[in-house]
């Protein structure tokens, strides 16, 4: 054996860094550089995006399953998290904002994005704003939003006050539906994100 002294904890931490086993598999095949854990290298920031204010916001109402070729959005059925968590949350009314839209230069777990952020400003963002950036590209259209396959990531809170994350990509399927699918997931959650994840912020 090459390195007789390493142990199986450290090698599970150093595939957790790189983002699970497809963000391993990806740096074996040298689709992955790292990057130093220094915040100007952490993100590289692509766009910004200007989003009206909205009214209350039924959250349930717009992030539904929806198929119907005349669909605004093409959207797959929300995990069962999602629903638990905001299916019946209104949002009160959002005041008009300038999201970022940065991309992840180093894998990177939750926990070490927010705490590169919140130093800046507040990181989340409201549902109406998501839906605003989903109905801009609802049947897969390029735009802000990737659509490669790669997660678009927002940051959001729950009734509670509990921060979750709010994993959006695009699902291409050419023999059957293709849409947005959407997953919840609470903070703090094993993994990393992987090199090229898009996070989206206040």
């Amino acid at each position: 054996m090459k390195y007789p002294n390493l142990e199986w904890g450290k090698m599970e931490a150093v595939v957790n860094k790189l983002g699970g086993i497809e963000g391993m598999e990806a740096f074996l095949r040298g689709e992955t550089i790292l990057a130093p854990s220094r915040e100007k290298h952490l993100f590289d920031l692509r766009l910004t995006h200007w989003l009206p204010g909205t009214e209350s916001f039924e959250i349930g109402s717009h992030f539904k399953e929806e198929r119907r070729k005349r669909a605004e959005v093409y959207l797959y059925q929300p995990d069962a998290q999602f629903l638990i968590s905001f299916g019946d949350k209104v949002e009160g009314p959002c005041e008009k904002a300038v999201l970022k839209v940065s991309r992840l230069l180093g894998a990177a777990t939750d926990i070490d994005i927010i705490g590169r952020l919140v130093g800046q400003r507040p990181i989340v963002v409201r549902f109406s704003q998501i839906w605003r950036l989903l109905c801009s590209q609802g049947h897969g259209e390029a735009g802000t939003l990737l659509t490669n396959g790669q997660f678009n990531i927002f940051y959001v809170h729950d009734s509670q006050g509990k921060l979750h994350t709010i994993r959006v990509h695009w699902v291409n399927n050419e023999s059957g539906f293709s849409g947005w699918s959407m997953v919840s997931q609470r903070i703090p959650r094993e993994g990393s994100r992987s090199v090229g994840t898009q996070i989206i912020y206040d």
